[in-house]
């Protein structure tokens, strides 16, 4: 059987590459669109690289997984560890795989092969090589990444990019060719800071990854014999230019009411709403004139003082007297999910109805409500209709949760989950407008122009002895590609795994075409033996 190689290409979409790829300037991957399979790749919810990635890897969505966006509400950054089910690679320990620079797998472990943990590397001198053994291979390997976290002008970007992914490209070749390996994954991850960006500047996103395509067709020429997979974890678009302000339109709606009334509330709506807008702002002018560690140091500092977000003060007025708020406190302490956005010391819990939760999501006060589900089909109803003074409207999705997610956490996630149209973005706060414009927005250093946070769709490419030719599929969920290639590797899939083989890539009379998908039944109790075995065989826990 044929052996898999893997290509992840972090947060490009078709809406940027297919124009480029029909002028034939991206040979590469026209040639892959002609001689194989090509569609949208849907991800999950919320669009992030570290909601995406571990749904990638383990088959999984956000409500089984636990993980929703990049820190704990501890404010902590995820790592390998907190994903608590299988990778794919578990379920196949006879197979020997390379698992190079994929992103939330610090720190790696494998029990068969090699792994390079990608960008949540915390340093060049941590443990981010598995066995330890190859560490002195990878040595430097991280350390131009770190350099490229600098302030860069838009120009010179592209090409500082290319050259730290053009290094860890080069080690991964040498090891690829000097030993033996069953499944093989690269992950280019410099893709998405780039278009975050210069997603004003296209041209310099085109000469990124027009070096990454001469960088892999000497490579690819070279491994005529495998399946190659290409695709990303989110698509991407342009950077919001206006706020909506949910929980003002909530208190309008009088599904939110404020705590007190008269100067109190007019503190709450007024002056620390303005507070919050001032620190955004002044927190961008100065990131301008401070250097980056100067300027996250006085932030640090400031930010002890904000009166925005739900802090331990905000936390402990509502633990006195709200039991459904404190559970949900207590459960989110074993997932990955930002804390609340809205300062619940600031509203009142016994007459609000809905708060803005996270910047995708509604949460519901069950016990404020007359009908739970009758409400929640009335807010999504409502929401998606709201439009803006030219007749655009907000959101491009809203739904309940139950519509978007299944499993173990799905009593944790918001009620009401949404989707953005590309020009706006959620806030927290109140504004005496519902719709403000956004006047600038800044990540690190650098102005942001690209973003995906409402950017649903990637890209899914393969070709290959096994594929068909010339084919545009249906499209794809990145559930699905952690089941197809267990297929694609002669493993039976878990039955655990939410996604499905794609088998419509495969060209009639091959062997994966012929290969009947096996599937592991089991009973719940066999399943959970089978998950803690996998853990052990592969040392993500210790017996």
């Amino acid at each position: 059987m044929n052996k898999v190689f893997l290509i992840g290409i972090d947060g490009v979409g078709w809406t940027l590459i297919k124009p480029w790829i029909k002028q034939s300037r991206l040979p590469l991957f026209k040639k892959i669109i002609e001689e194989g399979v090509h569609g949208d790749n849907i991800t999950v919810i919320p669009c992030g690289t570290s909601p995406c990635i571990p749904s990638f890897y383990t088959g999984k969505n956000p409500a089984n997984t636990g993980v929703f966006g990049f820190r704990k509400p501890d404010g902590s950054i995820i790592s390998y560890e907190d994903i608590r089910d299988p990778s794919f690679w578990d379920f196949m320990p006879e197979k020997r795989s390379l698992i190079i620079n994929i992103r939330s797998t610090y720190p790696p472990i494998l029990k068969n092969g090699v792994m390079v943990s990608g960008t949540n590397t915390p340093s060049e001198k941590c443990e981010y090589v598995y066995p330890k053994a190859y560490k002195k291979f990878f040595k430097g390997f991280h350390s131009e990444f770190f350099e490229t976290r600098k302030d860069i002008n838009q120009s010179d970007m592209a090409k500082i990019y290319f050259k730290s992914t053009e290094t860890k490209f080069k080690k991964f070749e040498q090891l690829f060719f000097k030993e033996k390996f069953d499944f093989t994954v690269f992950y280019i991850c410099l893709s998405d800071p780039l278009q975050h960006y210069c997603w004003n500047k296209k041209e310099v996103i085109l000469e990124y990854l027009q070096s990454v395509e001469n960088m892999l067709v000497p490579f690819l020429k070279k491994i005529p014999e495998y399946n190659v997979i290409v695709f990303s974890d989110h698509g991407h678009e342009g950077a919001p230019e206006k706020i909506f302000y949910i929980n003002e339109w909530l208190e309008r709606k009088k599904y939110l009411t404020i705590k007190g009334s008269g100067l109190k509330r007019f503190l709450i709506k007024r002056v620390f709403s303005f507070y919050s807008k001032f620190y955004y702002a002044l927190g961008w002018s100065v990131s301008r004139i401070l250097p980056l560690t100067l300027y996250n140091k006085v932030f640090k500092i400031a930010k002890k003082f904000s009166l925005e977000g739900t802090d331990n003060v905000g936390r402990e007025s509502v633990k006195k007297y709200d039991k459904e708020a404190n559970e949900l406190f207590e459960k989110r302490k074993n997932i990955v999910m930002e804390k609340t956005l809205t300062n619940l010391s600031e509203i009142d819990m016994n007459r609000t109805k809905a708060y803005l939760d996270q910047k995708w999501g509604i949460r519901v006060i069950k016990k404020n409500v007359k009908n739970y589900k009758a409400f929640t089909k009335k807010l999504v109803k409502e929401l998606s209709n709201i439009k803006d003074r030219k007749g655009n409207k907000v959101f491009r999705k809203v739904c309940r949760r139950e519509d978007v997610y299944n499993g173990k956490y799905l009593s944790i996630i918001p009620d009401i989950v949404f989707l953005f149209h590309e020009s706006f973005e959620a806030r927290k706060g109140f504004s005496s407008r519902l719709i403000t414009k956004i006047r600038v927005k800044r990540h690190f250093n650098s102005r942001v122009y690209g973003s995906h946070e409402n950017a649903r769709k990637g890209i899914f490419m393969a070709y290959g002895p096994d594929i068909k030719k010339g084919t545009e599929i249906k499209p794809v969920s990145i559930l699905d590609l952690a089941p197809t290639i267990l297929h694609m590797n002669q493993t039976p899939v878990p039955a655990e795994l939410e996604g499905k083989v794609i088998k419509e890539m495969f060209k009639p009379g091959s062997k994966l075409s012929k290969t009947k998908i096996r599937y592991t039944k089991q009973s719940k109790k066999d399943a959970e033996k089978e998950l803690i075995s996998s853990l052990l065989m592969s040392g993500r826990i210790k017996g």
